[in-house]
């Protein structure tokens, strides 16, 4: 038992946990929403393929960006983070070789895509279009591969990392949501975290080979 709590992932989880909470908690630190993606992405320099560590790196960068109210900045380095995972997903892991499941997965999240995306787009004006409308198409991606794993958990980290931005989306564009904030932040707290864990133990699983 003592064994198993000393295991890298319990005690990643521990500190990760610990650190979102704070972020909900009624005490003034300056760009406390930083700290969980920050830990994971020093934890992933260690334990972690690079595209896991520029993954985690790239959405601390968006934190930042987002406690500095800089919404370009956000956008651009979350759009970076899901390439990475997009590249993580093709190349560090076994995609399921069913191909009419994969095509009714891609389906799905196509079809979630385009009708929000088009609801979300209709408000949206300017360049910014454009850019919202590169971003809604690298977190598909990014989600359709993530659901193509062997890995359920991967699958559910990334719809709940779609739902977290479809929230955050909403709430900017189309019309306040109230409570946004613990509804914005819990799903995409956990998806990250789900995202990490699961990448960490297929490099562990990997490295006792």
């Amino acid at each position: 038992m003592k064994t198993r709590f000393l295991n890298p992932k319990y005690i990643i989880t521990i500190i990760y946990f610990l650190l979102a909470a704070l972020y909900f908690a009624p005490v003034q630190i300056p760009h406390k929403l930083v700290f969980p993606l920050a830990f994971l992405s020093l934890c992933a320099l260690r334990l972690s393929p690079w595209t896991m560590v520029l993954a985690m790196a790239f959405s601390a960068l968006g934190d930042w960006m987002g406690t500095c109210h800089n919404f370009w900045g956000q956008m651009g380095f979350f759009a970076l983070a899901h390439i990475a995972y997009i590249v993580f997903f093709s190349c560090s892991c076994k995609q399921s070789q069913t191909t009419n499941r994969a095509k009714w997965k891609c389906g799905i999240v196509s079809l979630y895509g385009l009708v929000i995306g088009t609801l979300v787009l209709r408000h949206v004006h300017g360049p910014l279009q454009i850019g919202v409308l590169v971003y809604i198409l690298l977190i598909i991606a990014m989600c359709i591969l993530a659901w193509m794993q062997q890995n359920r958990y991967f699958a559910i980290g990334a719809w709940l990392f779609v739902l977290s931005d479809t929230i955050l989306a909403w709430n900017k564009f189309v019309s306040p949501i109230e409570s946004a904030s613990l509804l914005i932040m819990i799903p995409y707290y956990l998806g990250q975290w789900l995202l990490f864990v699961q990448s960490l133990k297929l490099c562990l699983k990997t490295s006792r080979r």
